[in-house]
């Protein structure tokens, strides 16, 4: 009888350590999707702007078009002959 009660004593902390464990692992996925969603509502927010702010934004950014090209340069790793950048 008391091997029976010390095998169920032992069964009782592993089954109390592992619920403390899942509670652990619920909190930090709680905690993962609370933040995923702060992230989402920020993402949705910035994308709500005004299209006159949206546009002034765009129009600041560089076109794809204005890429540095290497003039004379070498890309073989020869540092002699490095040329210089020019835009189109």
């Amino acid at each position: 009888m008391l091997d029976e009660y010390i095998s169920l004593k032992e069964q009782k902390v592993f089954l109390d350590q592992e619920k403390c464990r899942l509670d652990h692992e619920k909190t930090r996925l709680q905690n993962l999707l609370n933040g995923m969603q702060h992230v989402m509502n920020a993402y949705n927010a910035s994308t709500n702007l005004t299209p006159s702010s949206s546009m002034a934004a765009a129009s600041s950014m560089p076109k794809t078009g204005a890429l540095p090209n290497i003039v004379n340069g070498s890309s073989s790793g020869n540092n002699q002959n490095v040329g210089y950048l020019t835009y189109d």
